[in-house]
C-alpha cells in the first residue's frame, strides 16, 4: 500500500477514475480530535467527521465512488444521507478540515485504524487496544497516570511477551512500525509508576 495522495496524484495525471477506499480511514476520522471539538461545533455545529471525510473524498477531481464500511445501521443511514444530499466541500468546511489536520497532528497519535489485522500475533498480544490506549492518551481523553493504570493492568504482562518478530507489521495495512510504537508505548507508560 502506498502513501495515498501520490497514488492519486499519479491516477489523476493518467486521467484515471479514482475510487476512494476507506474515506473514513478505517473509523480513525469518525470523531473528530478532543483538541478540535470544541472549535468544529463552534464553526458548523451540523458537521460530522465522518460525512466531512466521505464529502471531502468526492469533492475531488477524478473521484468516481467512495467505498466505506459502515459498522451498524446508524452509519450507513448518515453515509446515505451524506451522499443523497451532497454538496461540494465549503469554506467553513476547508477551516474544519485544517484544523482537524493541526489537531492530529499536534497529537502525536499512532495511524492505527483498528482494523484488527495485527491481531495474528502468534503470542495473542492485543496490539490494537495498546495502540488505541495511547491514541486515547495522547488525544487527552485519559492522563498519563490513567493511561499508565489501564495499560499495567491489562496490557503489559501480554506485551512482555513480544519476541520483537514483526509478524504483526507484515499484516498492516497502514504500514506501521507497531513493534517500535510498543515499545515506545511500554517504557512510556511504565515510566509513570517508576
Amino acid at each position: 500500500m502506498g502513501d495515498a495522495k501520490a497514488l492519486y496524484e499519479i491516477a489523476i495525471q493518467h486521467n484515471k477514475r479514482v475510487i476512494v477506499m476507506s474515506p473514513v480511514k478505517g473509523g480513525l476520522l469518525a470523531e473528530f480530535p478532543v483538541a478540535a471539538k470544541g472549535y468544529i461545533e463552534h464553526l458548523a455545529p451540523q458537521l460530522s467527521a465522518a460525512s466531512l471525510a466521505m464529502r471531502f473524498c468526492l469533492s475531488l477531481e477524478g473521484v468516481a465512488t467512495i467505498l466505506s464500511g459502515m459498522s451498524n445501521m446508524q452509519q450507513m443511514e448518515e453515509n446515505i444521507a451524506t451522499f443523497r444530499a451532497f454538496s461540494q466541500i465549503s469554506k467553513i468546511d476547508s477551516s474544519a478540515i485544517a484544523y482537524v489536520l493541526d489537531a492530529l497532528s499536534f497529537t502525536g497519535r499512532i495511524g492505527c485504524t483498528q482494523c484488527k489485522y495485527c491481531s495474528s500475533c502468534p503470542h495473542k498480544i492485543a496490539i490494537p487496544y495498546i495502540l488505541n490506549l495511547y491514541n486515547h492518551f495522547r488525544e487527552g481523553r485519559y492522563t498519563r497516570l490513567q493511561a499508565s493504570k489501564i495499560y499495567l493492568s491489562r496490557y503489559a504482562a501480554q506485551l512482555s511477551q513480544c519476541v520483537n518478530c514483526k509478524i504483526c507489521e507484515q499484516y498492516c495495512p497502514q504500514n506501521l512500525k507497531i513493534a517500535a510504537h510498543l515499545k515506545e508505548i511500554n517504557e512510556l507508560f511504565r515510566e509513570s509508576y517508576s
